[in-house]
């Protein structure tokens, strides 16, 4: 049976533990290599030997962390079994599809707007510019000033729903009641809320504080992004992306973590870096060993000159 939030890769039938508890993450050893990689496993002693050592009898993946395939590549390269069952309700195809889904904070300024007479609306600043996002597995990413700027010019119908559910929907831009703004902290969402119970209980769930997030979607296609190395470790900047739309959501942490493409991107950055600095030490290395050549031919050079019988003017 699948679990909601956790991909499970058995390892052994579990009528074979004498007894089953976590092993780790484990508090009692704080650098152990996987507690901080969203990864648990299970395990215990095994009935056939109940004074043996402890044996694993399968491996969790935090489900908003992990996608499957990843978890997989994970266990095959630990030499775990590769058989994985992912958490109920999420499919590899939903994780890799066409659209990135980011929340990149808690919408601290999401704020409730009701003027007498007129529609009540919703304000957050949906993206902040140059402010880094969760671990994604390997990187972090942040958003550059504008880089939105071609899809809100150009006309596109961006929507606004509920936790990136399309069928609650709560306002559209091309019937005037999504508008965005750029400012210099980010980008800036209004939404005009209809007269509807979805949008009541939406503002009643941000004035209570249950939904404090926005959280954007926009396109693979057409992204346009760099890794770079940074004193937080690898930062990949997203210079340019077409936007699709905005919800309301309670996760303020990243809805959706790195798919497939975007580590294939990660690694082949890597790749590029690697063999960028394997080219450098060749330049340098043989550099070196010219310059070593060299200095060797001059002394040479100098030795013969010393050895050479000295006549002065006089005597020749």
């Amino acid at each position: 049976m699948p679990y909601p939030n956790e991909h499970a890769a058995r390892q052994r039938d579990p009528g074979l533990f004498e007894r089953i508890a976590q092993i780790w993450p484990d508090e009692k050893e704080p650098n152990y290599p996987y507690n901080s990689q969203w990864i648990r496993a299970l395990g215990g002693p095994l009935k056939t030997n109940p004074g043996g050592g402890t044996v694993v009898q399968a491996i969790r993946f935090e489900a908003d962390k992990w996608t499957p395939d990843r978890a997989k590549s994970w266990l095959k390269e630990h030499d775990y079994k590769t058989t994985l069952e992912a958490a109920s309700g999420q499919r590899s195809e939903d994780l890799e599809s066409g659209e990135i889904r980011r929340c990149f904070r808690p919408a601290e300024e999401l704020r409730v707007l009701t003027v007498e007479g007129q529609p009540t609306r919703i304000v957050g600043l949906a993206v902040p510019y140059n402010a880094q996002s969760e671990d994604l597995g390997g990187f972090r990413e942040l958003v550059e000033p504008g880089a939105f700027g071609e899809s809100l010019r150009g006309g596109r119908d961006l929507r606004a729903d509920v936790e990136h559910d399309a069928e609650k929907l709560l306002a559209r831009s091309s019937k005037g009641t999504l508008r965005f703004e750029e400012d210099a902290r980010g980008l800036v969402a209004e939404i005009t809320l209809p007269d509807t119970s979805l949008a009541r209980d939406v503002v009643a769930d941000i004035k209570a504080g249950n939904r404090d997030a926005m959280s954007v979607s926009f396109l693979r296609k057409g992204l346009v992004a760099e890794f770079a190395r940074s004193a937080e470790g690898v930062i990949r900047r997203i210079k340019e992306a077409v936007l699709t739309g905005v919800t309301i959501t309670a996760y303020p942490a990243y809805v959706q973590t790195a798919g497939t493409l975007d580590l294939r991107s990660l690694e082949a950055w890597r790749t590029d870096q690697a063999a960028a600095e394997a080219d450098r030490k060749q330049a340098e290395e043989e550099a070196a060993r010219q310059a070593e050549e060299e200095a060797a031919g001059r002394k040479r050079r100098l030795d013969v000159a010393a050895e050479e019988p000295y006549w002065p003017d006089s005597l020749v």
